[in-house]
């Protein structure tokens, strides 16, 4: 070879050798970049999976609340409906009641014996509880207090003796 052919072929082979070390750095420097990348972007889908888990557990939540809050309002809607009938009959039911009373009123003006005379004293007691009734249940539908008493079961019961025993027969003893 040729001196001068020798050295151009040496600082070839040296050119392509620092060459051949540039790429093997740049290579590395690029999988180095690579591999931080895919750390953060695996860093960054971890923590907006979590923030979208949060998000759901949120809206599974509002939803849970949602549900329970339109159920209250239906059972509302339910009672308001019973109450708007509740109001209508007891009203009707009040009307005949006046009529049964009013009848037993005038029946009692007439001169009866004491077995009759007792007998609608205890239908007029029974009527007054029915229009007690009815009263309660129009605060019901009204949506007043109810004022809860004391109430002796005893005197109840002795009170519509005689009409119990006209309506249940000489079979049950009270």
């Amino acid at each position: 070879f040729h001196p001068t052919t020798l050295v151009s072929v040496i600082q070839t082979a040296l050119r392509g050798r620092r060459r051949q070390y540039e790429a093997r750095d740049r290579v590395e420097a690029i999988r180095l970049a690579e591999e931080g990348f895919r750390t953060t972007l695996e860093r960054r889908v971890e923590e907006r999976t979590q923030e979208l888990e949060s998000a759901n557990r949120q809206l599974a939540g509002q939803i849970a609340e949602r549900e329970r809050i339109e159920s209250a309002l239906r059972q509302a809607q339910r009672l308001e409906a019973v109450g708007q009938l509740t109001g209508g009959v007891a009203h009707d039911f009040n009307n005949l009641l006046m009529v049964v009373l009013g009848n037993i009123r005038q029946m009692q003006k007439a001169d009866l014996d004491p077995v009759a005379a007792r007998r609608l004293q205890t239908m007029t007691k029974a009527a007054e509880r029915g229009a007690e009734l009815t009263a309660q249940m129009l605060a019901f539908s009204r949506r007043q207090r109810l004022e809860p008493r004391a109430v002796d079961l005893n005197d109840t019961v002795l009170s519509m003796r005689d009409l119990l025993h006209a309506t249940l027969g000489g079979s049950i003893r009270i």
